[in-house]
């Protein structure tokens, strides 16, 4: 009795010991190392090697495309710099530092593809209905819709104030892997008279935007295309086709990527296994080391008290790492 006491102790103290373990699991794991050059000018990963790239406009990113986030982070004048691009080994890689504009690096692969993107070629555009719902929007029309917006003489200005009450729908033009976005102008439908109009971004002036590059709508007048019969047409059925775009984030610590909704299928499943391994489980053994030792038979007390302390620290730490997830 006195070994298996003993046998029994050890076991629950090394079960309670594997749980700090389980939560450095992926501590051994290798992560991609990233070096810079002295210049700033290039950067690898030890496999691939990114030029600077440098950009000028306001480009945002993660809005339709993939994102994938690297563990390991690059310091650059002692600013700690998050590196992540559309998929692990991408062509395209930011970094991306809350207080600094961002900086972008490029393979020659990559380089083409932004070429691309800044010059017109092998782009897309989209026509946003909500900011998750979106459909494609037709070069040509928004060609002409640019056009008319720079020559026509029947434009009408209107205070940029009342537009935050109009219904409001984004054009945005995306390089071939729908990595970079970039908002071309947009779509807006007057509330009493249900007539759209269109403002392009790229022919104001700087002063009709914000510190982000986001347009404002604090203070100014602004002038509005209305749009005739057939675009009109055009734009409903373009909105009436949009569809959900739901970009996944993955990180490189994980590999998972990201699905809410598989995540809460799982969640019961994982609370009642800490309910079982955490509580009910190691409570039977508290019981008997509390029971036990007023037992004669089943020999010195030490052993069973020795069996619930363990018991009892692995019930502390199940509360502990709940409190934690909470």
């Amino acid at each position: 009795m006195k070994k298996f006491s003993k046998l029994l102790s050890i076991a629950v103290i090394t079960v309670l010991t594997s749980i700090f373990i389980c939560i450095p699991v992926f501590a051994g794991t290798e992560f991609v190392e990233w070096t810079l050059s002295e210049d700033g000018n290039t950067l690898s990963d030890g496999e691939n090697t990114y030029e600077f790239y440098m950009t000028n406009f306001n480009y945002h990113t993660e809005r339709v495309a993939n994102t994938f986030q690297y563990q390991n982070r690059l310091i650059i004048d002692d600013t700690r710099y998050e590196v992540r691009s559309y998929e692990k080994g991408g062509h395209i890689v930011l970094l991306d530092d809350y207080f600094n504009p961002e900086k972008v690096y490029v393979t020659e692969q990559g380089k083409k593809v932004l070429d691309g993107f800044i010059n017109g070629n092998n782009v897309k555009y989209l026509l946003w209905d909500e900011y998750y719902n979106a459909g494609d929007f037709d070069e040509d029309i928004l060609s002409a819709l640019q056009d008319d917006y720079a020559h026509t003489k029947e434009s009408v200005s209107i205070n940029v104030q009342e537009l935050v009450t109009w219904q409001f729908h984004e054009i945005t033009k995306h390089d071939e892997l729908y990595f970079f976005t970039y908002t071309m102008g947009g779509i807006y439908k007057n509330p009493s008279t249900g007539k759209l109009f269109y403002i392009d971004y790229d022919s104001l002036g700087n002063q009709y935007f914000d510190a982000g590059g986001n347009f404002s709508y604090r203070k100014g007048y602004v002038d509005m295309l209305e749009l005739d019969s057939d675009t009109t047409e055009y734009i409903q059925a373009c909105l009436d086709k949009a569809e959900t775009i739901q970009p996944v984030y993955s990180w490189e610590d994980s590999g998972i990527y990201y699905d809410e909704e598989k995540a809460l299928s799982l969640t019961p499943v994982f609370y009642i296994g800490i309910i079982v391994l955490g509580f009910v489980f190691p409570l039977v053994f508290l019981v008997i080391g509390l029971v036990f030792p007023h037992v004669k038979k089943f020999g010195k007390p030490k052993y069973w008290y020795a069996l619930s302390i363990s018991a009892g620290l692995w019930i502390i730490v199940a509360v502990v790492f709940l409190v934690l997830l909470i």
